[in-house]
């Protein structure tokens, strides 16, 4: 990854939109710098080529959601995570400096920084996750409760609830973080060699009733309704998909169950009613989709924040997850066209007041 440009770059677009240097219309103001958090795991996924990256699913939207305020000067997006005082923590945290985003919460404490190695066994791609690793130790603190405070949108996942102390400090973050619009992604993983999942039924029902809305891909949706008995087991029809994602709106009093279903478009029960995207257009070359779900994530947290109608932000969804899936990185800069295209969404739904959950 080339870090000394990304900043450089940032900083050249950020002059070049500056929606946050308009005025509100209402109060002659200069609008509030908005603060996305991604709460959970940082690691570094490990290949068999020897090849390495940094990921973990809220830390990627973090950085997509940085990618998305920070070129518009409408705010910054934040990692919240821990690594180790190791060669893999302090990678960790230059990638995160190299996008122009800040390190203060990304804590360093004893426990050995997160891996996934990634393989291919029998022709079919598996991974393994390390346990007891530094983000299983999340702490709260008080820089982390002022962040809940202020933040205006957080995205978390099932993941780094695995264990006790990190758990109870996602769920006092969510808590405490009540005037923000919540993401649930719940990114479901399930380690191939040991068999390990980092999710439970108890994971999945306490995430919801902390959450705003709730996110899963076509795999994982079915598995939800295996796990509540939710319509017929293995019915993958669209009929059977709104059943359940209706199920979880309901029971838990979301406000949206979005689910991806890579390029054959996304849909969401909200409670405006039924969305459905159009189907991505293909990239023309080889197909990348790690970090596409989290660029889309990133964008519903954007969209919805600025009160944006579901069939817009979900347009911002589709666009960004589509233009990751044509690069090497998780991570990319997004293209001037979707910077546009958000800052045109801005100008035109500018009176529109912050979406704000009740």
């Amino acid at each position: 990854m080339a870090l000394f440009p990304v900043r450089c770059k940032h900083k050249m677009w950020r002059a070049e939109f500056g929606v946050a240097g308009r005025h509100s219309p209402q109060t002659g103001q200069m609008p509030k710098q908005l603060e996305f958090v991604g709460i959970g795991e940082a690691l570094i996924d490990l290949f068999e080529s020897g090849d390495f990256s940094v990921g973990g699913a809220p830390l990627n939207v973090a950085v997509h959601a940085h990618h998305l305020l920070e070129p518009l000067n409408l705010g910054r997006g934040v990692g919240l995570s821990a690594v180790g005082e190791d060669k893999w923590g302090f990678h960790a945290r230059s990638v995160v400096a190299a996008n122009s985003m800040t390190t203060d919460y990304i804590a360093t404490n004893r426990h050995p920084t997160g891996t996934a190695s990634v393989f291919v066994r029998n022709g079919d791609a598996g991974f393994e996750i390390t346990q007891d690793v530094a983000w299983d130790y999340l702490e709260p603190t008080a820089a982390t409760d002022a962040l809940a405070e202020r933040c205006d949108a957080v995205c978390f996942g099932s993941l780094a609830q695995r264990s006790p102390a990190s758990r109870e400090m996602i769920r006092g973050f969510l808590a405490k973080a009540r005037g923000a619009w919540r993401l649930y992604d719940v990114n479901f993983r399930r380690s191939t060699l040991s068999g390990i999942r980092g999710y439970s039924r108890e994971i999945v029902e306490s995430s919801c009733q902390l959450s705003s809305a709730m996110k899963a891909n076509e795999s994982e949706l079915l598995e939800l309704g295996q796990i509540f008995e939710v319509g017929k087991a293995g019915d993958q029809s669209e009929d059977a998909a709104w059943l359940r994602m209706e199920f979880f709106l309901k029971e838990f009093g979301l406000e949206a169950l979005i689910v991806t279903r890579a390029e054959r478009s996304a849909f969401a029960a909200t409670r405006d009613g039924r969305f459905v995207t159009p189907p991505a257009t293909r990239p023309t070359g080889e197909v990348h989709p790690v970090g596409a779900g989290d660029a889309f994530s990133a964008a519903i947290l954007f969209g919805r924040s600025q009160g944006w109608p579901w069939n817009t932000t979900l347009e911002l969804a589709a666009r960004m997850g589509s233009w990751v899936t044509q690069h090497d990185s998780a991570i990319p800069l997004l293209s001037r066209e979707i910077l546009d295209f958000a800052a045109n969404q801005v100008t035109e739904h500018a009176t529109h007041a912050l979406g704000r959950p009740e």
